[in-house]
């Protein structure tokens, strides 16, 4: 039941009943919260190299691809980032969202013999996706208010596909889901070569990636 509820809690689940309130946290110089605290530390050697809050959000977004592949806000994924700028004293929204493929239309679709756009898990899924737009708004952030370059703020994301990072809880329990086990199969090999490595998902604190996403 407490693994259920441990799942649930990371999946970020709101009905169920608070266990208390967590510590507060203080800081007079920065604070970055993310879903890993590997993505929150990208962040933080940045602000900790004299970089801004832009240029560690952009540094942590990317770390997520990396450390948290599945989460919403990873480079695969859709997302809008909601900035506030205090020299102009204005809320700015950037959108991640992503825009449909040229070819995404009805004759398309027609032509393959959909009467709707295929989605979920299945080995058409990939023709409903969205070209990515994560990439575009981070680096668009990064030029407009960023002080770093993007050399700077990917490193981190390339320190920790170069040199692995331990598994986690939450990794462990959404490699064994039908539906991510059913894509790695649909798509050989890909994802397959880097989440099991010898035909096995690593282990809980055993080492994922290491240098094969970083070829990737």
């Amino acid at each position: 039941m407490k693994k259920e509820r441990d799942y649930q809690l990371e999946q970020g689940a709101s009905h169920l009943p608070s266990t208390g309130p967590g510590p507060v946290l203080k800081g007079s110089n920065g604070i970055i919260s993310t879903g890993h605290y590997l993505t929150s530390m990208a962040g933080m050697r940045i602000l900790l190299n004299g970089g801004n809050a832009f240029d560690a959000m952009v540094a942590a977004t990317f770390a997520a691809a990396v450390v948290e592949p599945m989460a919403s806000y990873s480079i695969g994924a859709e997302s809008v980032f909601m900035l506030f700028d205090s020299d102009s004293n204005q809320l700015i929204s950037y959108s991640g969202q992503g825009g449909a493929p040229a070819l995404a239309n009805a004759e398309y679709y027609l032509s393959r013999g959909f009467n709707a756009i295929p989605t979920g898990p299945g080995k058409s899924a990939h023709i409903s996706l969205t070209v990515p737009g994560v990439v575009g708004a981070l680096t668009s952030i990064l030029a407009t208010f960023g002080t770093k370059t993007i050399r700077e703020v990917i490193e981190p994301s390339i320190c920790y596909a170069n040199d692995g990072i331990p598994n986690y809880k939450y990794m462990t329990q959404a490699l064994k889901s039908p539906g991510i086990l059913t894509q790695f199969r649909n798509y050989p090999p890909g994802g397959s070569k880097i989440f099991f490595p010898n035909g096995y998902a690593p282990s809980l604190a055993q080492f994922l990636f290491k240098k094969p996403w970083v070829r990737a």
